[in-house]
């Protein structure tokens, strides 16, 4: 999921989309921040779902969601090592072994910071 942030006119006016986890774990908690965790927070409220997701927070939810994909692409990243491992061709090898690289390198980056 991605944040839609469309920059004021004095500002040059341009789009850009955001992720989510990205936007709500960087900078300071601006009123986009807090209006963004108040319409979360009435999601996971009118889940019907059986997941407990009503009982989270929004901060709670979105760093779950984090965790999620970042488990994602550390499944990727051991499928493109696995890949490598077996490849008879070293340049398709050397390849497969930089995109596990960088598949486990976004999924650390996507883990949430320790709130304190």
């Amino acid at each position: 999921m991605f944040v839609r942030h469309e920059a004021n006119a004095p500002s040059g006016g341009q789009v850009t989309h955001i992720d989510i986890g990205d936007f709500l774990t960087r900078g300071a908690r601006n009123p986009e921040h807090q209006a963004l965790l108040r319409l979360i927070g009435t999601l996971t409220e009118a889940s019907t779902k059986p997941v407990a997701a009503h009982q989270m927070s929004a901060i709670d939810f979105v760093e779950n969601s984090a965790r999620l994909r970042a488990a994602r692409y550390r499944e990727e990243g051991d499928r493109f090592r696995s890949l490598a491992e077996v490849e008879p061709i070293a340049a398709l090898r050397r390849h497969l072994a930089v995109l596990a690289r960088q598949y486990e390198r976004i999924a650390a980056d996507l883990e949430p910071r320790v709130r304190g």
